[in-house]
């Protein structure tokens, strides 16, 4: 399970933008049969909006980034695709503020042979409170065989 630790967060820091996000982001639990990627976020400066509030667009990318996190879990260490992303949807419960942490759970619902559906559950990590709830929906690309990952052009 190390390796596929390692592997998810070397994925998180091959682009500045995705380590603006995973930068701030621990896994905390990951589980390799079920499919399931757990981790903390903390918001800082970078990550809210005009309001001091967590961005919505940060949200979004953690849908993104950490169910694609559960999906790579989920998966074979020999035949690893992160697929490319075909629907992402959130919807938005109540906002955070700057310097707080949040829980994101991710959980594979289902892959087949061409896709992977994923939820992702972001709460307040001290109280529990669901903050929003993505839906992430990625066609299965075929494994390459270089260690490198498939662009989505």
């Amino acid at each position: 399970m190390e390796s596929r630790r390692e592997l998810l967060e070397s994925i998180g820091s091959t682009s500045l933008f995705d380590k603006s996000i995973t930068s701030c982001f621990e896994i905390i639990h990951l589980d390799l049969e079920r499919g399931e990627c757990n981790g903390l976020f903390k918001v800082d400066e970078r990550h809210v909006n005009g309001f001091r509030k967590l961005h919505g667009g940060v949200i979004c990318t953690l849908v993104d980034i950490i169910g694609s996190y559960a999906l790579i879990a989920s998966q074979p260490s020999d035949a690893i695709s992160p697929g490319v992303s075909s629907d992402i949807n959130v919807s938005f419960f109540q906002g955070t503020d700057i310097n707080s942490t949040i829980l994101v759970e991710s959980k594979v619902l289902k892959k087949g042979k061409k896709l992977g559906f994923v939820q992702v559950d972001i709460k307040n990590n001290e109280t529990g409170a669901l903050l929003a709830q993505g839906r992430h929906t990625k066609v299965l690309t075929a494994p390459r065989l270089d260690g490198h990952l498939p662009s989505k052009l």
